[in-house]
């Protein structure tokens, strides 16, 4: 398959899954464990439908794994096709920063009403893809090795152009020049960062 159609590919999934997740954490986070919480045994008795006969947790575990491998994906394919400029530019600290925040909250919520067997399930497929993931860098990194390396030191020079890069990057304002992608990936990265302080 075409790199540019998996990419699209990669990039629908991790849009539309993203917020279908991010979503369903708000809405449960936010509005349906305090109502349960307040309603006393009948919310107990709703939660444990939704958890036991209609398995919630199952569907949010399916939710997260597709949103994190592809969002996994689209960083290697974009470190693939602009090499390790683009991990060092506003963008790729950016997707790397949400990537993090994204995998923390997913572990968080892996202690959470979650089946032993999707938990070993989800462990087995986060191993497999960081040595995947591992493997194919190192292959990049033999690659640059041929090259001269940077100075990538931070100087009294261009310590604040750097520190404008980073800002622009944390606050997603280069990613905000393509408006529909800038804005779907702004609300799911501000969301987690919200989910993560809450």
């Amino acid at each position: 398959m075409n790199s540019s159609y998996l990419f699209l590919l990669a990039r629908f999934i991790h849009v539309v899954f993203g917020v279908v997740w991010a979503g369903a954490l708000v809405f449960i986070a936010w509005f349906l464990l305090p109502a349960v919480r307040a309603t006393g045994p009948t919310g107990v008795a709703f939660m444990q439908q939704l958890v036991r006969v209609q398995r919630v947790p199952t569907y949010l575990m399916i939710l997260m794994a597709l949103t994190l491998l592809s969002g996994l994906s689209l960083m290697y394919l974009d470190f693939a096709a602009f090499g390790s400029a683009w991990a060092h530019a506003g963008p790729g600290r950016t997707f790397s920063l949400g990537g993090l925040i994204a995998i923390l909250t997913a572990l968080l919520g892996m202690f959470v009403n979650v089946p032993t067997a999707m938990k070993v399930a989800f462990y087995a497929a986060v191993a497999t893809m960081l040595l995947l993931v591992g493997w194919l860098a190192s292959l990049r990194v033999r690659n640059y090795e041929r090259g001269t390396s940077d100075d990538r030191r931070t100087t009294r020079k261009d310590a604040k152009r750097r520190f404008r890069g980073y800002r622009a990057g944390v606050l997603m304002q280069t990613l905000l020049r393509d408006p529909a992608a800038g804005l779907m990936h702004s609300f799911l990265y501000f969301g987690f960062v919200g989910l993560f302080m809450v």
